[in-house]
């Protein structure tokens, strides 16, 4: 990402830009998913929730941050520039962040997902409990060593049979991608619409940005109080009503409200 996002500033033409934007694409998409299930495996199940919308709130103070970095600088490359190379520091990550305790499980590097979870109770200043230790014990003498990286030949082929066969399934599936691609549809069209409105356009996509952290603050009520379909059904109904409601609004201060 740090590297095609540098690429992207200095690039000399348009197909090389659009080149290397769309390999930033691919490692921003990988980033994401992949930082927030390790953050959360790290997190006992009961503050797991919490921890989610956590995560959620440096992305949003992120984007804001870009806003107000674009205010005060002009040229769009040094821009480029300067939201690409720190995160060339976190290569250090390799050595600082430990791997995840259930992949190692999976892959049977018992003895590497013990030492982890005994580091973590040290840091914690926790006491393992008897239970816990002999449970710890056992899996660590558990014969298996390391295991091959690549999941059993057919075994991907066998999942998504199984998911397009399932009537129920497969429709759950078409609901979620159907969710999801509308989501980011309103998400972005929000973001990049903020600009539109009066007064200063950088100034606008920062409260735009901001205004995410109650709304994840909120979302996570939403879901301790009422559970998961409600909580979700009404964002969704809550943002569709307003939205369309904005198209008809032609006073100002109502199309931000």
């Amino acid at each position: 990402m740090s590297l095609t996002g540098v690429g992207q500033a200095l690039s000399t033409s348009y197909e090389m830009f659009v080149a290397f934007a769309f390999l930033n694409a691919i490692g921003i998409s990988g980033i994401f998913p992949l930082a927030f299930v390790l953050g959360l495996e790290m997190v006992g199940k009961r503050k797991r929730g919490a921890a989610g919308i956590v995560c959620n709130y440096f992305y949003a103070i992120g984007v804001a941050v870009l806003g107000f970095e674009a205010w005060k600088i002009p040229h769009w490359t040094t821009l480029q520039l300067l939201i690409s190379i720190p995160p060339m520091i976190l290569f250090i990550y390799y050595w600082i962040v430990p791997e995840s305790v259930r992949w190692l499980l999976s892959k049977n590097r018992n003895k590497e997902a013990t030492k982890i979870i005994r580091k973590a109770a040290k840091v914690n200043k926790a006491k393992l409990s008897e239970g816990t230790l002999r449970v710890l014990e056992k899996i660590e003498n558990e014969k298996g060593g390391k295991v091959s990286e690549e999941p059993p030949k057919g075994e991907i082929k066998q999942a998504i049979l199984a998911m397009i066969t399932s009537k129920t399934m497969l429709l759950r599936i078409v609901i979620l991608l159907y969710n999801f691609a509308i989501n980011a549809l309103v998400y972005f069209g929000l973001s990049l619409n903020s600009v539109s409105l009066s007064g200063n356009k950088y100034f606008n996509f920062i409260l735009v940005s901001l205004v995410e952290i109650p709304g994840y603050y909120l979302g996570y009520i939403a879901i301790e109080k009422f559970g998961r379909v409600i909580g979700f059904t009404a964002s969704m109904i809550l943002c569709g009503v307003t939205c369309t409601l904005c198209g008809y609004a032609q006073v100002v201060w109502l199309q931000i409200a």
